[in-house]
């Protein structure tokens, strides 16, 4: 798993003259490195492998069907999505979706206020 590019993604909100534009700004794991290192001190391939680490301990607490939570932050899991059938947006012809299993992310209400009360000034 290490060979995999991490990306965290955030939108933001720019206003002008009253329009509203959506802008998808995508952070890959070595900036996150690099911000994480000058925060703490700790050199680059330190930090690169605890994030490593944490990526690949939270795959397989979420692989497992268990629950992560951290306060403030979030929880993560995973879910079962149920059977259905779908449509093809080209033919319009239904296709069977399985059941099957997808991670979830949960916001923690501290993360949820923090996001609202930064972005009311933009």
């Amino acid at each position: 798993m290490n060979s995999i590019s991490y990306y965290l993604f955030f939108i933001f909100y720019l206003e002008d003259k009253n329009k509203i534009f959506r802008k998808e700004i995508y952070m890959k794991k070595s900036e996150l490195v690099r911000i994480i290192s000058n925060k703490t001190g700790i050199t680059q391939k330190r930090v690169a492998d605890v994030v490593d680490a944490l990526f690949d301990t939270l795959t397989e607490v979420m692989v497992n069907g268990d629950r992560y939570s951290h306060e403030g932050f979030g929880s993560m899991s995973s879910r079962k999505a149920k059977a259905r059938v779908a449509r093809n947006p080209l033919t319009s012809e239904p296709i069977n979706v399985p059941a099957h299993y997808t991670p979830k992310f949960t916001p923690s209400k501290i993360l949820k206020e923090k996001i609202k009360n930064a972005n009311k000034d933009k």
